[in-house]
């Protein structure tokens, strides 16, 4: 008999253990389902508070963080307002330019700058005559249009800001010559030759 009730006793403190440990389970769960039901609770600091760990702001010092806050978005909104407007000035002012200079100058930019560098054009100097073989070309060859009175204008614009030195202008001039010449000097060859195939029946006709 005596030997069961060490037995007894510590199966009695065994369901006492297990019973109190169920008690806390319950009241975990219990907790745990009644904060999910009443939500997430709003924190009473913000981010800011939280990561510096600093003390909770009054209200007067709320106010004053918002206040600086708001001052400094209409800083912001008025330095952006003042660029957009130097920005806009800028644009005025260089259509203003624009529209004072030659026509020839603003023709050129029109028609020229959009497929051309400026850098690349400035590289090369030609006369009247050689800035109206380019500009030929590039309307023969390239595909480029030019409305009545813009290639004079273009040409007369190239040979006037990128002129061509003197012995240059001379060696367009010559090329030019016998470029047209050539052709007439053959020309001309092809004439007498036919002729003279066409002479030698007459002659010993007679």
């Amino acid at each position: 008999m005596c030997s069961h009730r060490p037995s007894t006793a510590a199966s009695a403190d065994l369901s006492r253990r297990s019973l109190g440990g169920g008690r806390r389970a319950l009241a975990a769960a219990l907790a745990a389902g009644a904060l999910g039901l009443a939500g997430p609770v709003p924190a009473e600091m913000d981010a800011a508070e939280y990561q510096s760990g600093s003390r909770r702001l009054t209200e007067a010092e709320r106010a004053q963080e918002a206040a600086r806050q708001r001052e400094a978005r209409e800083r912001e909104a008025r330095a952006e307002a003042a660029r957009e407007a130097a920005a806009a000035a800028a644009r005025h002012a260089a259509e203003a330019r624009r529209a004072t200079r030659p026509p020839g100058e603003r023709i050129f930019e029109a028609q020229c700058l959009g497929c051309h560098a400026e850098g690349a054009i400035a590289a090369h100097r030609h006369g009247w005559l050689g800035w109206w073989v380019v500009v030929l070309r590039m309307e023969w060859f390239n595909g480029a249009h030019f409305a009545t009175g813009e290639r004079s204008a273009i040409v007369a614009h190239l040979a006037a800001s990128l002129p061509a030195a003197a012995f240059a202008v001379a060696r367009e001039w010559t090329l030019a010559l016998l470029a047209a010449t050539v052709p007439l000097v053959v020309a001309g060859a092809m004439v007498r030759r036919h002729r003279r195939r066409a002479r030698p029946g007459r002659e010993c006709g007679r």
